[in-house]
């Protein structure tokens, strides 16, 4: 018998100190994404096919709370970036959700990067055009106390 077959602690330890190392490395993998959805991209890549439920109840062991939606947000990081998570090398129109309705099918899976730099020039662009609407007020405000003061 080896030491980790007399002593079940040491398994425990050993399994528990792997998923650390593995959580970890899926943390570096996407940086930024919530404990929530990388525990799910984990999830997904040893089992594909897991049920929501199953998937809740793992994270939960880990004191880690899993939505739906962090499965779905999992899907989707896995499909942009071309992992070998469930569904990832399918079409978004043959993919469906965990629980059973169909997910509306996009042309493009859409970069979380590229839509943040899209909404912060949008509020550029509007915060350009009320500065400018503002400077053209004030302009006026001058040029009207100029006339009062000059006559």
């Amino acid at each position: 018998m080896t030491a980790t077959d007399t002593d079940p602690t040491l398994t425990t330890e050993t399994a528990a100190d792997n998923w650390h190392a593995e959580f970890q490395e899926l943390k570096n993998r996407f940086p930024g994404t919530k404990d929530s959805i990388v525990f799910c991209i984990g999830a997904l890549q040893s089992t594909p096919d897991i049920e929501i439920n199953e998937l809740k109840a793992e994270a939960a062991a880990k004191n880690i709370r899993v939505t739906a939606a962090s499965l779905t947000a999992a899907h989707n990081a896995c499909s942009i970036r071309n992992t070998n998570c469930s569904h990832a090398n399918k079409s978004p129109a043959t993919r469906t959700a965990h629980a059973g309705h169909p997910q509306r099918a996009r042309n493009n899976e859409l970069d979380s990067e590229a839509l943040i730099r899209g909404v912060v020039e949008k509020i550029e662009q509007q915060g350009n055009v009320e500065a400018e609407r503002l400077k053209a007020t004030a302009r006026k405000a001058i040029a009207m106390l100029e006339a009062v003061v000059n006559s």
